[in-house]
C-alpha cells in the first residue's frame, strides 16, 4: 500500500492512500474517522483489493492525514463532493466504481444524484433514509459534542462519541466548520442514481434510519445486512467480504441486475401474466425469470413439495413492507433460510437450544398456516423466521398433531388427496415454466 497526497479545487492538500491494482474503486470513510481506522484496519481493502481491484481510500479534509485548515472559505457546501470530484479529476478516472461508509456513502449518494460524480457501480454502506434527509438532527448532535466535549459525563448518550473524537484526535475547530457544508439530500434525487448499487448495512444498525428503505428508494439496488452496530459493523470482515463479493460479481458479470424491484419487462402481443404474492401486483410471467434472481427464486420453490410452495407464499406477505413491495433480494434470502430449516427434519426452538422434534413439510405447512391464521395479533412486517419456527416446534412437540398431519400409507393413484397433490405439482411446474401446457396435458391424463 502506498500514500500520496494531492491538492484538491481549492488547495487544500488531501491524502490518498492506495492498495492493490485493477478496477478503480474509490472507497470513502465514516464522519471523524479515516481511511486507516475504517478500511485499512479491519482489512477491508485486501478483501476487495483481491477481487480485481485498485482501491483508492481518501481521507477526507480534517480527517486522517489529510489538512484541516481553519478557514471558513474552506468549507463550501458540499465540499467532501468537491473534494472526491477533484480526485477523480486527480487521477484521470472515467470508468471507476465508488463506495464509502456512512459519511462516505452520503458524499457518494450527493454526488451521484447530482451528476456530480459518476460511477459505474455504487456502494453504500451504514446509511438510510434518516441520514439524507433528515442530517441536520443529527449534525447538532456533533456539534453539541463539539461545544460541550469534555464536559459532556459518563453515561451521557454522546459520551461515546466524545472518546471517539478524542481518540481520533480530531481538530474540533476545523471539524466544527465541516459540519456546516453538507445539506439535507431531496430523496426524490434518488431516482437520479442508476447505476447498479449495494446497500449493506449492519443488522443493529439504526443510526442513519432504515438502510433497507433507502434501498427500495433507488432504481436498481440490491440489499445485504451484516452482523454489528453502526460503529462495530466495520471491525467485522463481513462489511469488507459483501462489498469484495458484490464488486467482483458485478465485474464478472455486468449483465447481471441486483435487487431492482421496479425493473419491469414489456412485451407486444399477448402475455400471460401473474400476481405477486408479495405486493399484490399483476406482471407479465416472463418478468419473474427476467433476470438471476427471478430464476433463483423460481427455483427455489420448485425445490417445495406443491403444499409446502403454497404455504410460503402467502407467508412471505408477512414480510412485505405496508406501502412498498418485497425486494427481490430479500425474498430469496428468506426462502433460502426456511428451505434449510425445513430440510434438517428437525427444528428446536430457536438457534440457543439443542432440544430437537422432528418436523416433516407437512408439520412447517401448519406452522405457516397459523402464523398466517394469526396476522392481526402480530408485529409487521415480519423480519425473521424466529416466530414460525416456535410455532413448529410446539406443533411439532404435540404427538395427536403430528399424527394428524402424517399422510395414510395408500396405493399410487388411488387416493383422492394424492391425485390433487399430483394435479397442484403440474401446475405449479407450469407456472414457473419447467414444462410446456403439451407436457402438463400429457401428465393430466
Amino acid at each position: 500500500m502506498t500514500t500520496e497526497f494531492f491538492d484538491s479545487f481549492d488547495g487544500t492538500r488531501l491524502a490518498l492512500h492506495r492498495h492493490g491494482a485493477g478496477r478503480p474503486f474509490v472507497l470513502l470513510h465514516g464522519l471523524f474517522s479515516s481511511a486507516q481506522m475504517n478500511w485499512i484496519k479491519w482489512g477491508h481493502h485486501e478483501a476487495i483489493a483481491a477481487q480485481g481491484f485498485e482501491v483508492l481510500m481518501l481521507d477526507f479534509r480534517v480527517h486522517g492525514d489529510s489538512a484541516a485548515p481553519h478557514d471558513a472559505d474552506s468549507y463550501p457546501s458540499n465540499v467532501l463532493v468537491r473534494d472526491v470530484a477533484a480526485l477523480v479529476d486527480h487521477l484521470g478516472l472515467d470508468d471507476y466504481d465508488l463506495g464509502g461508509f456512512s459519511l462516505g456513502a452520503r458524499t457518494s449518494l450527493h454526488g451521484a444524484a447530482h451528476g456530480v460524480l459518476t460511477p459505474a457501480h455504487l456502494v453504500i454502506g451504514g446509511m438510510g433514509t434518516a441520514g439524507l434527509g433528515e442530517w441536520q438532527r443529527r449534525a447538532a448532535k456533533f456539534r453539541r459534542v463539539i461545544d460541550e466535549f469534555d464536559a459532556i459525563p459518563k453515561g451521557d448518550p454522546d459520551y461515546f462519541s466524545m472518546q471517539f473524537l478524542k481518540s481520533q484526535g480530531v481538530d474540533r475547530v476545523a471539524a466544527r466548520l465541516l459540519l456546516g457544508t453538507m445539506p439535507d439530500l431531496d430523496l426524490a434525487l434518488l431516482d437520479n442514481i442508476t447505476m447498479p448499487t449495494l446497500v449493506v448495512c449492519g443488522d443493529e444498525d439504526r443510526d442513519n434510519g432504515s438502510a433497507e428503505e433507502l434501498a427500495d428508494l433507488l432504481p436498481n439496488a440490491d440489499f445485504a445486512e451484516v452482523p454489528g452496530t453502526h460503529m462495530s459493523s466495520v471491525t467485522k470482515p463481513d462489511l469488507g467480504q459483501a462489498i469484495a463479493d458484490w464488486l467482483g460479481a458485478q465485474a464478472s458479470n455486468h449483465a447481471t441486475t441486483f435487487g431492482s424491484t421496479r425493473n419491469r419487462v414489456q412485451s407486444a402481443g399477448a402475455i400471460m401474466r401473474m400476481t405477486c404474492p408479495c405486493c399484490g401486483e399483476q406482471f407479465p410471467f416472463e418478468a419473474g425469470l427476467a433476470d438471476d434472481e427471478g430464476k433463483r427464486l423460481a427455483a427455489l420453490f420448485a425445490g417445495f413439495p406443491p403444499k409446502l410452495g403454497k404455504a410460503v407464499l402467502g407467508y412471505l406477505r408477512l414480510f412485505s413492507p405496508a406501502k412498498r413491495s418485497l425486494k427481490m433480494s430479500k425474498a430469496i434470502r428468506l426462502v433460502e433460510d426456511l428451505e434449510h430449516l425445513v430440510s434438517a427434519g428437525t427444528v428446536t426452538r430457536d438457534a440457543r437450544t439443542n432440544d430437537r422434534r422432528q418436523a416433516s413439510p407437512a408439520v412447517w405447512v401448519a406452522g405457516i398456516e397459523q402464523v398466517i391464521a394469526q396476522r392481526e395479533k402480530l408485529t409487521l412486517p415480519l423480519e425473521n423466521h424466529h416466530y414460525l419456527r416456535a410455532v413448529v416446534f410446539g406443533i411439532a412437540s404435540d404427538p395427536i398433531s403430528v399424527q394428524a398431519l402424517t399422510p395414510k400409507v395408500v396405493k399410487p393413484g388411488t387416493d383422492a388427496n394424492e391425485r390433487q397433490e399430483r394435479f397442484y405439482q403440474i401446475q405449479n411446474d407450469l407456472r414457473l415454466n419447467l414444462i410446456t401446457p403439451e407436457e402438463a396435458d400429457k401428465r393430466l391424463k
